[in-house]
């Protein structure tokens, strides 16, 4: 049988890849082998020992790395795929055949089971009671996840912003929310500017809060009107782009995106359910959708798999070519120019950047255009063309300050030209533009979390650590931001250092609080055992930020505290070849090498 086909996915058992509707559906190298498992094994329920030894091999891992791939090809496929048999194993559930079907098979209706050779069959009244059981059961489950509220609530940030004609953002948004079914709730004007919540959202979120907060900016041009719109709840954040060729559209435009939003289960009230899930299953529903594929390209970005990204924001280039999909496209350009940045690929990104801005050339997506000029600037750095890192940053700086741009992207930009004068030794430019940035700073009122950014290059420009040590101390105590958080991170890595380096434990343990749970502090907390020769701690720490960091797709630090327990003195054989097959997996040959693992260390797995 050359091919599987389940639902609308076709399964190519010759390349070990999957498809829907003939797009690539990305999947990692043991999530195809276990889906091939299960496929191929259909009629049966595969145990827990099948899989280790037929996915996994001689490689140890422990149980939970089954459960986390069987999660994953649930998020892919839906949780109705695969059934779990307590203590026996997991089955496939969808009906398999050599030709394609023409519907999906309706969720929760799982087929028939037929226990491995040598069981009892069970009675077919037990089998069609625990059939109906598991049906209302998923069913019910699915409702939970995809049905929003009677009275999901929108407030709508409130800042007099720019206006088409005689209408603005509040009131285009006030209209799309009420007619997508969803409940606007008034609030009082925010203290947060629209610019700020775009780039931090989570400056709107408070304790407790569970509705939806939604913002954004109109774009005027003379052939129409952009919305840039975000919309955002704790730990749960979405923008994009609509447009209409005349001003009286756009709260239609906005509402049939709003519903489009709402149907594909963005609104849904499982609040536990984390953003990397809702993503791969809103895409899911959503194939053709150059937002979703767009969110999806960034995904598989943030998760390493670039060439996979590439292939979602090749499509969206190439399928999409009208004016209302422009920002879309014009980012699919940013992030593959991003991609092969990272890849050194300096021909191939700076191609990239060139048709991001002749997308752009004939649109007035101003915040765009920023992420250009400070996309090239970088890169002019890295080719060592530093002539034309200070022509961009300079003529941006110039047109910023005659087209009344709000001040966080003039902060950005001094920021930026201050971190790249200090790269290239122009001292003078350095601290001219680091005082320029702290003046926009206080001038345009701008958030305090920004400050972060500001405090820490004072701190890595001071000459001593004593010097550094009260401006990161500072940096730390602001409110934390996911624009700001790397920063508070490397401030705290400092502060922690420069501790150790003084023999001062107990000022390190004291900066770590009691009730940090994200593994970069646990990480911090290990490091610092191991300083004191705590290695008993050190261990319990460390794999409990290696856990944590998986729970949360923390790629790096789960790396980080793998390496730490490969190399630890305490860890046994077993765990030390779990951990190596773990950085294996999940790395490159490049990483593994600059982390000194050589192939004999390899060879023993």
């Amino acid at each position: 049988m050359p091919d599987i086909y389940f639902a609308d996915y076709r399964f190519d058992l010759t390349r070990m890849a999957l498809y829907q509707a003939e797009y690539r559906v990305p999947l990692k190298p043991k999530q195809a082998i276990l889906l091939h498992l299960l496929l191929t094994h259909h009629k049966e329920i595969v145990s827990k020992a099948q899989i280790l030894d037929e996915v996994w091999g001689e490689t140890v891992v422990s149980e939970q790395v089954i459960f986390q791939t069987i999660s994953q090809l649930r998020s892919i496929l839906g949780d109705d795929a695969i059934h779990t048999y307590a203590r026996l194993g997991y089955q496939w559930q969808w009906p398999v055949t050599e030709s394609p079907v023409s519907e999906k098979p309706v969720t929760g209706t799982p087929i028939k089971t037929d226990f491995a050779a040598g069981r009892r069959v069970l009675p077919l009244w037990v089998m069609a009671g625990l059939l109906v059981c598991l049906s209302v059961y998923v069913a019910t489950s699915q409702y939970n996840y995809k049905k929003p509220s009677v009275e999901t609530q929108v407030t709508i940030l409130d800042k007099g912003d720019l206006q088409a004609g005689t209408l603005s953002f509040f009131d285009i948004a006030e209209q799309a929310i009420d007619m997508s079914g969803l409940k606007p709730v008034q609030q009082e004007p925010s203290e947060i500017s629209i610019e700020q919540a775009f780039q931090t959202p989570e400056l709107l979120w408070s304790e407790g809060q569970k509705n939806w907060q939604m913002w954004g900016k109109l774009y005027p041009e003379s052939s129409g009107v952009f919305i840039h719109y975000g919309i955002a709840r704790p730990g749960r954040v979405w923008e994009g782009y609509v447009y209409a060729s005349d001003e009286s559209e756009l709260a239609t435009s906005l509402t049939r995106r709003l519903t489009a939003l709402k149907s594909l289960g963005l609104f849904a009230d499982n609040h536990t359910t984390t953003q990397e899930l809702v993503v791969l299953s809103m895409s899911r529903q959503a194939p053709d959708d150059p937002e979703l594929i767009l969110t999806a390209g960034r995904y598989y970005i943030d998760q390493g798999q670039f060439d996979l990204a590439i292939t979602y924001l090749d499509r969206l280039i190439e399928q999409f070519d009208g004016h209302q999909h422009k920002p879309y496209v014009a980012l699919a350009h940013w992030h593959k120019g991003k991609v092969y940045k990272m890849r050194s690929q300096h021909v191939l990104a700076t191609a990239s950047l060139r048709d991001m801005s002749e997308v752009l050339h004939e649109t007035q997506l101003e915040p765009l255009k920023h992420l250009y000029v400070t996309t090239l600037a970088w890169l002019s750095y890295e080719l060592g063309n530093w002539s034309l890192m200070n022509q961009v940053l300079e003529q941006a700086l110039a047109e910023i300050m005659t087209d009344g741009a709000d001040g966080l992207r003039r902060f950005e930009l001094h920021i930026l030209y201050s971190i790249l004068a200090k790269k290239t030794g122009q001292v003078e430019k350095q601290y001219h533009h680091l005082n320029l940035a702290q003046s926009v700073l206080t001038a345009h009122e701008l958030d305090k979390s920004n400050q972060a950014i500001v405090l820490y290059h004072f701190a890595i420009f001071s000459g001593n650590d004593s010097d550094a040590e009260p401006y990161l101390k500072q940096v730390v105590a602001l409110p934390r931001t996911g624009k700001n958080y790397w920063v508070q991170d490397e401030a705290m890595a400092l502060l922690v250092e420069y501790a150790l380096a003084r023999g001062d434990y107990e000022a390190a343990h004291a900066l770590i609080q009691p009730e940090s749970q994200n593994p970069r502090a646990l990480l911090l907390k290990a490091q610092i055992h191991a300083a004191q020769a705590q290695e008993a701690h050190m261990m319990t720490v460390l794999k409990r930020a290696f856990t944590l960091a998986q729970q949360r797709f923390d790629g790096q630090s789960a790396q980080t505290a793998a390496l730490r327990l490969y190399r630890a003195s305490s860890s046994t054989q077993e765990e030390k070849l779990y951990y190596l097959a773990y950085l294996k997996a999940n790395t490159g040959a490049d990483w593994l090498r600059h982390q000194q693992i050589s192939e004999r260390e390899l060879a023993a797995l």
